[in-house]
């Protein structure tokens, strides 16, 4: 098979299955390894395709236009709900800990809600509300613009707050989480708030379903090495984690 033909064949069958091991081409093809990885690396030269030590996979999506709040929350959602009950294992008493904003941060409330002896601040008003009933939680709230919709609280006075406290944990949310690209967000109204949450605390750990793994989004948060752990779900391609688990300090798979 000449090698445009081969292109083609690969190009359509990673857009069919998502991923693809060496072995997998191989055998698709008919082809040595060293053939299928200079094919892999042909198809890497456009932002579709993202090539791994082991094979590749179809990027399909490259954040753009950020989704509704109720939609992102049901996305993943059992798989968000085991990221947020693994974090909370990081979470000791009479420890200051943020929670950032976010869909899987705010599964991590409903279990942070039947602890006590920690002090909780947060830039998210429906966490900060989720926690409000618990007596022996001290709830405080960064200050700042609401983000309508999204329910987020960033702006100067976030900013402020934020460069005036330490604390030993953050617990942060991203859009996107790559080797190349560190952390991300889609909208970069929310960019330095996530940045001097890290620079506030001692630990950083990230809380990001498997579906953001790989991808790409507008702004750069930080990249890997500035955080301590990683926390995904279990669906993660092992290809990707394994790349990861190269860069970051500590990854988890819930």
């Amino acid at each position: 098979m000449l090698k445009g033909a081969r292109i083609q064949r690969l190009r359509g069958y990673l857009r069919d299955n998502k991923y693809a091991t060496i072995t997998d081409i191989t055998a698709l093809m008919g082809i040595s390894r060293a053939t299928a990885y200079r094919d892999l690396n042909e198809l890497s030269k456009s932002s579709e395709f993202v090539v791994t030590r082991g094979g590749a996979f179809c990027n399909s999506f490259v954040a753009g236009a950020e989704l509704p709040y109720a939609e992102k929350r049901q996305r993943n959602h059992a798989e968000k709900v085991r990221i947020a009950r693994e974090a909370c294992g990081f979470v000791r008493a009479g420890s200051t800990i943020i929670l950032d904003t976010g869909t899987t941060t705010r599964e991590m409330a409903t279990f942070i809600k039947e602890m006590r002896d920690l002090h909780v601040v947060t830039n998210d008003v429906l966490i900060a509300a989720e926690l409000a009933d618990n007596q022996e939680i001290d709830i405080t709230v960064t200050g700042g613009a609401i983000r309508k919709g999204y329910y987020t609280l960033r702006g100067h006075f976030a900013d402020l707050f934020l460069t005036q406290v330490k604390v030993d944990v953050v617990f942060l949310s991203a859009d996107s989480v790559s080797v190349e690209g560190g952390c991300m967000i889609t909208n970069m109204d929310e960019l330095s708030v996530k940045q001097k949450m890290i620079r506030a605390a001692e630990r950083a750990v990230v809380l990001c379903d498997h579906s953001k793994i790989g991808r790409k989004s507008f702004s750069k948060v930080c990249d890997l090495p500035e955080i301590d752990v990683l926390i995904t779900g279990r669906e993660l391609i092992p290809a990707l984690a394994e790349e990861l688990r190269g860069v970051v300090s500590e990854m988890v798979l819930a």
